[in-house]
């Protein structure tokens, strides 16, 4: 996942997840879990995140309610990858 590109710095971070499908009755249903991160940010040593130390409730918003900066893009564009998957497989479904 890509955070933000420029010419001489990128903010990434590699995801990894298990996507579980389940088809029956002519429906698809589908879940993430074992959601984990690769993030080298600002710092040379990649630092290994799971899901549910960055992008829970309780660790991405703080107490007035607000995204914290950098749990709230991890939280953000995980949301935005499961949107985009659940779109790509109802096209394929289809």
């Amino acid at each position: 996942m890509v955070f933000s590109s420029k010419a001489l710095a990128k903010d990434y971070t590699y995801v990894y997840y298990n996507l579980h499908l389940k088809a029956e009755d002519g429906k698809v249903s589908f879940s993430m879990n074992n959601i984990s991160y690769i993030y080298i940010g600002g710092s040379e040593t990649p630092q290994r995140i799971t899901a549910e130390e960055w992008i829970t409730d309780a660790e991405a918003f703080n107490k007035k309610g607000e995204l914290h900066r950098i749990s709230g893009k991890f939280r953000v564009k995980t949301i935005d990858l499961q949107n985009e998957l659940i779109k790509e497989l109802t096209t394929a479904v289809q």
